[in-house]
């Protein structure tokens, strides 16, 4: 049991990661193109709150928080690192799930 819960926060985790680093190259990316300028941000901030009051953790600090992490881990070396790790423990469950049946 404590060997899928901590897939599970694993997993989850993971996808928290690679959200905060999606949405920090988004707004990374708009801001550095000049098509936003920063008080952007607290529009997408007061739009996050409108659209989805019970979301936590999108505010103005953690938006900017978010692009920083993009921008220190920008390269695309770190969504392939993040994704092969998935892939390995992945085969790693199949492999084991076949040596349960196979038993």
């Amino acid at each position: 049991m404590s060997f899928h819960k901590n897939r599970a926060y694993r997993t989850v985790n993971t996808e928290v990661l690679l959200t905060n680093w999606e949405v920090g190259k988004y707004v990374s990316q708009k801001l550095k193109n000049s098509e936003w300028g920063t008080g952007v941000v607290d529009n997408l901030v007061n739009y996050l709150k409108e659209i989805e009051p019970e979301l936590k953790g999108y505010n103005r600090r953690t938006i900017y928080r978010m692009v920083q992490f993009y921008e220190t881990y920008g390269s695309t070396e770190f969504v392939s690192i993040e994704l092969t790790q998935i892939d390995r423990e992945n085969e790693i469950l199949r492999l084991l799930a076949l040596n349960i049946i196979q038993g």
